[in-house]
């Protein structure tokens, strides 16, 4: 059995901007680095969805707007040591069902985002796994999805695509 931490690790100093704040994972997050003195801020489409005792805690700023608003972003990463990204524009079926829109819009936004992470020298981000696995399905063999960090601080992000093809997202500064 793993048992929940009861301090923040060491690799969560600084501002943590906390994407999907709102959502079913999201407020669990939030609501546990609010107990732990985490200094967050919180985005998401919803702000009444986020917990009053979140919204209201020390340390915490809010950000209303979506992932897909590139300005935003921008501002909201300002100050930022790290991202825990828990937005998802759709449901688990939509993987398979509509790949396009899958792409469209959970896909590409991500990684736009570490593109604007790099840009801001954010270092870090936290991209759990999918929707699916984390309300129960069993992904297929070889499905997987995540996030790491290489040596010097570069972003690497894994995303499930279809459930069946993994891919790294590259550009000229990550190889």
């Amino acid at each position: 059995m793993i048992e929940p931490l009861a301090e923040l690790p060491p690799g969560l100093p600084g501002r943590t901007l906390v994407l999907g704040a709102g959502g079913f994972v999201g407020r669990q997050a939030a609501r546990w680095l609010v107990r732990r003195g985490a200094r967050l801020r919180l985005l998401d489409l919803s702000v009444d969805s986020i917990p009053e005792e979140v919204r209201r805690a020390p340390g915490v700023e809010i950000v209303h707007g979506n992932l897909l608003d590139d300005a935003l972003v921008r501002r909201a990463l300002e100050g930022v040591d790290q991202v825990l990204h828990f937005v998802s524009a759709t449901v688990p079926s939509t993987s398979v069902d509509d790949v396009d829109l899958e792409l469209r819009v959970n896909v590409h936004p991500t990684l736009r985002l570490v593109h604007l992470m790099r840009e801001a020298g954010t270092g870090l981000l936290v991209f759990p796994s999918s929707g699916g696995t984390i309300y129960g399905e069993e992904a297929p063999a070889g499905g997987f999805t995540g996030g790491y960090v290489h040596a010097g601080g570069k972003l690497g992000v894994l995303v499930e695509v279809n459930s069946q093809t993994d891919f790294v997202a590259r550009n000229d500064g990550f190889q």
